[in-house]
């Protein structure tokens, strides 16, 4: 995040998170729209009421919606997955003061979440509950039901995937807020 007085750290911090969240709404919106529509241009959009199950693709999925609905989920899930990403990345930002640093951490912190998420295997497939990229790709989640084992309980996959994204959201909001408090306090110091 870019550097302000000591005094105003904390309000102009949560100002920027809530704008950079705000801009990625917006620019996810456009992206989500224009898919749509060059979708139901393609597909005459028929059967947008139908279940999704009704598309041999998702015939074991878990969900009982539309196909809309279907679609509002999954844009909604990706929005989560951009959201978490962009706010990791002020993480960053807060953290390391170059920015060059802050662009070589995101960039590398991107290949590495795309690597893991295609793997599998018992612990992968617990660290990919914390993998926001498994969040834009939840298609794959959506189309047949899949458990986890948490304490011998079988947990929907992509209950936990949601949960776990929502948690590691609010940790790394605090840890922004936490970060730019003690830089605060050290420049009060100074």
């Amino acid at each position: 995040l870019l550097q302000s007085t000591p005094l105003g750290r904390k309000t102009l911090t949560r100002a920027k998170v809530c704008a950079l969240i705000v801009f990625l709404i917006v620019i996810f919106c456009v992206f989500t729209v224009s898919d749509l529509l060059m979708f139901s241009w393609r597909e005459r959009f028929a059967g947008a009421c139908n279940p999704i199950y009704s598309i041999e693709e998702f015939a074991n999925s878990p969900l009982s919606v539309s196909v809309a609905g279907f679609v509002l989920i999954s844009a909604l899930v990706k929005l989560l997955g951009i959201v978490i990403f962009s706010v990791l990345s002020c993480v960053f930002s807060a953290v390391l003061n170059k920015s060059y640093y802050v662009l070589l951490t995101d960039i590398l912190l991107l290949i590495t979440l795309m690597i893991t998420s295609s793997y599998t295997g018992s612990v992968f497939d617990i660290l990919n509950l914390l993998n926001p990229i498994r969040l834009l790709i939840s298609r794959t989640a959506f189309r047949s039901f899949s458990t986890i084992n948490l304490f011998q309980i079988p947990i929907p996959v992509f209950f936990a995937l949601l949960v776990c994204n929502i948690c590691v959201l609010c940790i790394l909001l605090t840890v922004i807020g936490k970060v730019n408090s003690l830089k605060g306090a050290r420049h009060v110091t100074d």
